[in-house]
């Protein structure tokens, strides 16, 4: 696979890695070192022999022994697609660079980030015990993680997982992983826990990634392995960020993880548009979620407010079908004032095949409240259709919840019949106050409180 070269603003300080060793002069190791000593833009290139005892044949194994040293200096841009050009293209599957952390004993993390403007392009990170990628603090901010496959092989194909993936923290912003063009996208799969991971962290971008499949985007090379994560987890007051964007070429294939595509924790303001979420990169082919037995296609719990999942623009649409469990899970006291609108959730991407989701299509309980299922204009419509339920309303607490607007137990069309299996919209055990309509075009059942 030949990538193409990024190139920063201002002429940089390059320092070229010509030895797998782990340590020592023209060391990946001392290459980091030297770019935090050098004040300004810096890049790191890779210029290392087919005789190297690191290179197999196919690619380049890095195999540190202890952690790299932080990213302290900022402006410093990893070219791991130097390497093709200097060698020839080895890996036609990914990139030629391999950084491999399982000799590290204890915990691990591949590439540690605490400065701003920093690029990670063209690597593969794996086998790191706790994170491929981790950026930290408030001052690693507008930081690019491109063209790397995190967590896997070389191909792509089989895991070396990382703990996690990418893990995005105590307070860092603006950063972006993946891009619109096909050379920046990143493989984030085969990780233990979660693919990505934001803990107290806003305004990030996450475009154009494979999260949990094959680079095909047709297999599932699963993150949570576990059955207890997700492919992306926005936890404790991570706000603001966004997942996908309103063109094909921002769209994340969030798809065959262990449990869920995206669970939402604690955070607010988050934005989901765009994204295929338990359908394969076509469209028209499952790839659930949950395939350790249990998972949604988006978790949205535990007093998670005012974040939007999809929007009345054709290319804010998310599809989230052929999870385990729900389509979206929308629980707990405190988990209000969020919108759902636009989306087709139980369906193919063509709105005319049930790709069913496993128990209910949206699914609101706990005490969650003021939430938005659909809306007033034809664009804000869900389709919500080929499910077990279409929506479920449960509980004391869960109260003034709005479901208008939507086709439920049709075609995208609303003419056609695309049932649920079975009610099309239940409310029960003590729910109240919720509003069905006006608007919403039903085939199948409303089912309605009796106590």
């Amino acid at each position: 696979m030949t990538f193409f070269c990024v190139v920063n603003g201002a002429a940089p300080e390059i320092f070229t890695v010509t030895t797998t060793s782990d340590t020592g002069a023209h060391s990946l190791r001392w290459a980091i070192e030297m770019a935090n000593q050098n004040a300004g833009a810096d890049t790191i290139e890779f210029n290392i022999s087919l005789s190297d005892p690191g290179f197999d044949g196919t690619v380049w194994w890095i195999r540190p022994n202890d952690a790299f040293p932080p990213f302290t200096d900022s402006g410093t841009f990893i070219n791991g697609a130097s390497q093709d050009s200097s060698q020839g293209d080895q890996n036609q599957d990914g990139p030629d660079i391999v950084l491999d952390g399982r000799n590290i004993e204890q915990t691990g993390v591949g590439l540690l980030i605490y400065s701003s403007s920093n690029t990670i392009y063209g690597l593969t990170i794996s086998g790191f015990k706790d994170y491929g990628i981790r950026i930290r603090g408030k001052e690693a901010r507008f930081n690019r993680i491109i063209g790397c496959y995190i967590g896997t092989t070389p191909s792509g194909r089989d895991t070396l997982g990382n703990g996690s993936g990418i893990f995005i923290s105590k307070g860092s912003s603006n950063n972006t992983i993946g891009g619109e063009n096909i050379y920046e996208r990143n493989i984030i799969s085969g990780n233990y826990h979660n693919g990505i991971y934001f803990d107290n962290s806003d305004s990030n971008l996450v475009i154009g990634n494979l999260i949990g499949t094959d680079p095909d985007g047709t297999l599932s090379v699963p993150n949570g392995r576990d059955g207890k994560y997700s492919g992306i987890l926005i936890a404790d007051s991570s706000d603001f960020n966004i997942i996908g964007g309103s063109n094909i070429h921002q769209r994340n294939i969030i798809s065959g993880n262990g449990r869920d595509g995206i669970k939402i924790t604690v955070s607010e303001h988050n934005i989901i548009i765009g994204n295929f979420i338990g359908v394969d990169i076509t469209g028209v082919n499952k790839l659930g979620n949950g395939v350790s037995g249990y998972g949604d296609g988006i978790d949205l719990r535990s007093g998670s407010k005012y974040n939007r999942i999809g929007g009345s623009k054709p290319g804010e649409r998310n599809v989230i079908s052929n999870s385990t469990n729900m389509g979206i899970r929308i629980y707990k006291e405190g988990t209000e004032y969020n919108t759902v609108c636009g989306n087709y959730v139980g369906t193919d991407s063509s709105g005319t095949v049930a790709f069913g989701n496993g128990d209910f299509g949206i699914y609101i309980y706990g005490g969650s409240s003021k939430n938005i299922i659909g809306g007033y204009s034809r664009a804000e419509m869900n389709l919500i259709s080929g499910n077990s339920y279409g929506v479920y309303i449960q509980y004391s607490g869960t109260d003034s919840n709005l479901v208008l607007g939507n086709f439920i137990g049709t075609d995208y069309s609303g003419k056609s019949r695309l049932s649920n299996l079975n009610d099309g919209i239940y409310i029960a055990s003590g729910a109240k106050y919720n509003q069905i309509g006006p608007g919403t075009v039903s085939y199948t059942h409303l089912t309605l409180p009796t106590n």
